[in-house]
């Protein structure tokens, strides 16, 4: 509960605030899918502070875990072992993003698949398939790295339907045919949401940046240490062993799963972050999951995730939310409570990411600087690198000719921050205070936030 939400959080909280049709819409300016806003949504509508965000994808991570505790043919002592790691301890309850979804549905997801798996365990009311297209459709909505996991668990059943076909009754049949249509239906959906990002938005990957570096996904993860890439590598060709030699399926469905991740990386949308980053880990829990059915299989597969789960400490990151804030927006939102009353307006760059501080200070009066309406979420669709224009403020003065200043606030991301002089940057002819940073550019926050307080023009006695 001590994590400070960033930009990637509160803009899927800001677009659940929409209708439905509009999070849909919006989605071709952000590269993601709908499906996260949409969880949010009966949240935000009712009213809810931004601290429920926190809130939510803690509980969605709690019924993971509960449900893995519950279901998972593993020891109990390897259990304990994935609990405490990176990924459950931090990463999904902690960072509120779509990725905190996909644990739940993927340990659902393989323990329905093995039921598919025993013919012993059919009956005409439920065989497992329809609730595997479900739960795909819902995979496939949730993040462009588990298409490919969705695609090749789809491909395996639709293989075993074709196969035995002749041996279905009716009924199956029918279920068959309900459940590869659902899983279709969200196929396309999630195409329909991705596609036109490719023109819209800035999520894609430059490839020659991450094409030299095509297993950058593993320090990303937070595996950082040559011991625990030793141990990751020991569990992966472990595991890889392991799945070859007693299951051709999973072995596949793995394999695959994290072809498709890398080459996603590589070549599209580069990991960058700890939650995209450790995706793989649960295609590889998938297969070591649906290959556990009798004991000796289950204490060698408890011994391969033990091995991984030693990978996946990272007790820093773990505990970076208990001593730093995580992006410094709510020190940049609480120093603008504590500098102007909630009467004065406060003017924003209109291509920036200035647009999250509103949900910290949901009391204050934001506007754009550009065509002086209420702030709000602008997405991808300009360019945040784009400079304050000096027409800007002139409008407002020329609106306001008793207003002898502005508050106006910017940002700009952290590789584009000019350390050495910050005043340069903003190029206008007016004068004018930065009041934020007071000091000097914060380098460990990915974005920094900038205060000025501008004068109209006719007022001369102000020094720069």
């Amino acid at each position: 509960m001590t994590h400070e939400p960033w930009i990637d959080e509160i803009y899927a909280w800001d677009i659940s605030k929409y209708s439905i049709s509009d999070i849909f819409y919006e989605m071709r300016y952000e590269g993601h899918f709908a499906l996260w806003s949409l969880v949010l949504y009966p949240f935000s509508h009712i009213g809810l502070s931004l601290k429920t965000l926190g809130i939510v994808s803690w509980f969605i991570n709690a019924l993971g875990v509960g449900y893995f505790l519950k279901r998972a043919p593993f020891a109990w002592w390897s259990k304990i072992a994935l609990l405490i790691t990176l990924p459950f301890l931090y990463v999904n309850p902690a960072i509120s993003r779509c990725y905190v979804l996909i644990p739940i549905l993927v340990f659902i997801l393989a323990d329905v698949f093995q039921k598919t798996q025993i013919k012993e365990l059919w009956d005409e009311k439920d065989d497992g398939f329809i609730k595997a297209g479900i739960l795909l459709a819902l995979l496939a909505n949730t993040h462009v790295y588990t298409e490919g996991f969705a695609g090749i668990v789809g491909g395996v059943l639709f293989f075993q339907t074709i196969r035995d076909w002749k041996e279905l009754s009716a009924i199956q049949k029918k279920k068959r045919i309900v459940a590869f249509s659902i899983a279709i239906l969200g196929a396309v959906i999630a195409f329909l949401q991705i596609a036109p990002s490719i023109l819209y938005s800035s999520v894609f990957t430059d490839g020659e940046k991450h094409g030299l570096s095509p297993f950058v996904f593993i320090s990303s993860s937070g595996i950082t240490s040559p011991q625990a890439k030793l141990l990751v590598t020991a569990a992966i060709v472990g595991s890889g062993i392991y799945l070859l030699k007693r299951d051709i399926i999973s072995t596949i469905i793995v394999l695959v799963s994290v072809l498709f991740m890398v080459a996603i990386c590589v070549f599209v949308y580069g990991s960058g972050v700890s939650n995209r980053a450790l995706m793989w880990v649960y295609f590889v829990l998938f297969g070591l999951w649906i290959t556990a059915r009798k004991k000796s299989e289950t204490k060698v597969s408890s011994i391969l995730l033990v091995i991984l789960c030693a990978s996946l400490y990272n007790p820093t990151l773990m505990l970076r939310d208990l001593k730093d804030l995580y992006s410094g927006e709510s020190r940049f939102a609480y120093f603008l409570k504590d500098t102007i009353n909630k009467e004065t307006p406060i003017y924003s760059n209109p291509e920036s990411f200035c647009c999250v501080i509103n949900d910290y200070l949901p009391e204050h009066n934001f506007y754009n600087l550009k065509n002086q309406t209420k702030l709000v979420l602008n997405a991808d669709r300009i360019e945040p690198e784009a400079e304050m224009s000096e027409e800007y403020f002139k409008q407002i003065f020329l609106k306001n000719p008793d207003l002898e200043y502005i508050y106006a606030i910017d940002c700009r991301l952290k590789t584009l921050a000019n350390p050495e002089n910050i005043i340069e940057r903003f190029n206008l002819p007016f004068n004018y205070d930065i009041l934020y940073p007071q000091t000097e550019i914060q380098k460990e926050y990915f974005i920094q936030y900038y205060l000025l307080k501008v004068y109209r023009p006719a007022k001369q006695n102000h020094e720069n």
